[in-house]
C-alpha cells in the first residue's frame, strides 16, 4: 500500500510538473501570439500611413504638373506677347525714320524756298 501511495505521489508530482510546463508553454504561446498580433497591427498601421502618404504625394505631384503646364502656357503667351511688342517697336522705328526723313525733306524744301 505504501509503494502504491508512493507511486501515486510520484505520478501526481510528474503530472503537476508537466502541467506547469504545459501552462508555461501556453503562456509563452499566448505572449508570442500577442506580440505577433501587435506587430501585425503596427505593420497594418504603417501600411495605411504609407498609403495615405502615397495619395498625398500623388496629389502634390499632379498639382505640380498642372502648375508646370500653366507656367509653360504662361511662358508661351508671354513670349508671343514679347514677339508682338518687338514687331510693334520695329514698325514704330520704321515710322519714326520715315517721319525724320519727311521732316528733313520738308526742311530742305523750306530752305530752298527761302
Amino acid at each position: 500500500l505504501d509503494a502504491s501511495f508512493e507511486r501515486e505521489k510520484q505520478l501526481d508530482y510528474h503530472l503537476k510538473a508537466k502541467t506547469r510546463v504545459l501552462d508555461d508553454l501556453i503562456n509563452q504561446h499566448a505572449n508570442d501570439s500577442g506580440k505577433v498580433c501587435q506587430q501585425f497591427r503596427e505593420t497594418e498601421r504603417r501600411a495605411e500611413l504609407n498609403r495615405t502618404y502615397a495619395v498625398k504625394f500623388e496629389t502634390e505631384l499632379r498639382l505640380l504638373e498642372a502648375e508646370h503646364r500653366n507656367s509653360e502656357r504662361s511662358y508661351t503667351e508671354q513670349r508671343q506677347a514679347c514677339v508682338g511688342m518687338e514687331r510693334t517697336i520695329e514698325e514704330l522705328r520704321s515710322k519714326l525714320l520715315a517721319a525724320e526723313v519727311a521732316h528733313e525733306n520738308t526742311k530742305e524744301k523750306l530752305f530752298r524756298i527761302n
